[in-house]
């Protein structure tokens, strides 16, 4: 086996370096595969590199954004390391983004060009006219028939994409500069679109602090591309030790070990709720007779016990979010049950109270950090500023969520501090969901809220008071939101209230909404046979 160095030096923190690298050190191993292709280390850093190249050959200039609306397949991976290869920056988009969403990331990145699959473009077409500045539309798997003649430019990926005259970078790519805006939940508004330099994501998975993969993983990277743990655990953790990621469509639980076996996967990464539709599995006598033997979840869920004893496999986990990395983190071998690990030694962190002052052990706070290395931390929130500043107020990034720490430096997750929603693991903007609803007529006031569920993350529930004489038909708009929203956005639960209750500055009290929960009367999406459907993704 060849050995190592965990240590990666802070000017070698760049997807350049890393593909060179690569490809000196591994050249024939398999650095990427999905269903139809595999490539080499030695062939990854080229074809980066042309990608990369064929960018800037149609303009899109140095430093600036390229909108990505792609599927998890290879070609994705190599697109956005090919924009950061030339110093390029990759605007991912949730493929599940329609309407005011999806024009908002358009608008909000500055990129007048996007690679889009032909299966979206439908949705593109439909907000033409509100996002100006986008001119140029890159479509893979078909000719964009659904956009409107003549308003793009619209161009074959594989004709554009797939032979550019490589070369390098114009200039020597940085640690420092711009690799991303990855756009993440609201809470007090439009998703937040967070600017990463290149250094962020070789932090996050640092193999010198957290140890993720080895020379000898396969992972399976069945999380998207466009979520910052499919990027990172399942492709950047991986390429930086001569491992190989293998990358999936979507998870579903009854096909997962089927793609375990198929790529012979020993690694792969888990939120929440796919830990418990796997186990909601029938158990079978062979469960822990396969190749998987490492699991990071994020975060670790209390469930991690069950699962490592059914299937025989190791847990890594931590705490952390798309603005910082994971500065709260458990390696595979440490004994850390229910908790999500231990400060990281390149980082600080503190548990605070409203006033940022520390709270005794033991005592819920706000958990807050900051970087022993540059460069380890969001630059900025795009065209942001005021979110930017309080995100790191008194010189302390703000994470947002509530924990505990314990006697023997154990953190321990508790809740989110704001009105952010979780389901499936994204996180779901209560304000962008309210905004639909209220766009209904008879809908005088909403109030969407988080309720717990079954799948041990949360389930949206919108409360709404009504128009005097209004009749709403639920179903008729839980209809109109599937159409408005991605699908992980629609409230499953609807109630109807005479009267929101509300504090004496006429805001709603969401508190009150969740210890209520799901009424009696309750309308449910599930039971009406409206809720989950794959077609809406």
């Amino acid at each position: 086996m060849n050995s190592v160095d965990l240590h990666v030096p802070l000017t070698d923190r760049t997807i350049p370096a890393l593909l060179d690298a690569g490809a000196r050190r591994w050249p024939d191993r398999t650095a990427l595969l999905d269903g139809h292709r595999r490539v080499s280390y030695a062939e990854l850093a080229g074809e980066a590199d042309r990608r990369g190249s064929a960018l800037r050959e149609l303009g899109i200039g140095w430093q600036q954004a390229v909108l990505l609306m792609l599927d998890n397949h290879v070609d994705h991976v190599l697109t956005w390391l090919g924009a950061n290869y030339h110093g390029r920056v990759q605007a991912q988009v949730n493929t599940a983004y329609r309407g005011g969403l999806l024009t908002h990331v358009i608008n909000n990145s500055d990129a007048d060009t996007m690679v889009i699959e032909d299966q979206y473009c439908e949705r593109l077409a439909l907000i033409e006219a509100d996002v100006p500045a986008l001119r140029r539309v890159i479509v893979r798997g078909g000719t964009g028939a659904a956009l409107p003649p003549g308003r793009f430019e619209v161009l074959d990926f594989d004709a554009v994409l797939t032979d550019g005259p490589g070369g390098g970078a114009e200039e020597p790519v940085q640690v420092w500069h711009r690799s991303a805006i990855v756009y993440t939940s609201g809470t007090t508004g439009p998703s937040k679109g967070v600017v990463q330099p290149h250094g962020l994501g070789f932090s996050y998975v640092s193999v010198e602090h957290w140890g993720l993969a080895t020379l000898d993983d396969v992972v399976l990277v069945t999380l998207p591309q466009f979520h910052i743990a499919g990027q990172w655990t399942g492709v950047l953790a991986p390429l930086q030790v001569g491992g190989a990621a293998a990358l999936v469509e979507r998870f579903t639980a009854t096909g997962f070990w089927d793609d375990v076996r198929r790529f012979s996967a020993t690694q792969t990464t888990m939120i929440a709720a796919m830990v418990n539709f796997v186990l909601a599995q029938p158990e079978r006598p062979d469960d822990a007779e396969t190749t998987l033997c490492k699991v990071v979840m994020a975060p670790i869920v209390n469930e991690n016990e069950t699962f490592k004893k059914r299937f025989g496999v190791e847990i890594a986990g931590g705490l952390g979010q798309t603005e910082a990395v994971l500065a709260l983190a458990a390696r595979y071998g440490e004994d850390l049950p229910f908790c999500s690990g231990r400060v990281r030694p390149d980082f600080e962190a503190r548990v605070v109270d409203a006033n940022d002052l520390d709270v005794p052990r033991g005592e819920i706070g706000e958990l807050i950090v900051r970087p022993r290395e540059p460069w380890s931390t969001m630059l900025e929130y795009q065209h942001n500023p005021e979110a930017t500043a309080l995100k790191w107020r008194n010189l302390w990034l703000h994470s947002g969520d509530l924990v505990r720490q314990d006697e023997e430096d154990r953190f321990f997750y508790v809740d989110r501090n704001v009105d952010a929603i979780r389901r499936r693991g994204e996180n779901i903007s209560s304000v962008e969901v309210e905004a639909e609803i209220m766009r209904h007529p008879e809908v005088k006031l909403a109030a969407v809220v988080g309720v717990n569920s079954p799948d041990g993350e949360q389930e949206v529930m919108a409360c709404l008071q009504l128009e005097p004489a209004a009749k709403l038909d639920l179903a008729a708009l839980h209809a109109a939101l599937r159409e408005r929203l991605p699908y992980f956005m629609v409230p499953r639960y609807i109630e109807i209230f005479q009267t929101l209750p509300l504090t004496p500055t006429e805001r709603v009290q969401k508190g009150e909404l969740r210890k209520a929960g799901i009424g009696p009367d309750c309308w449910d999406a599930r039971a009406h046979g409206l809720e989950g459907r794959h077609s809406d993704r």
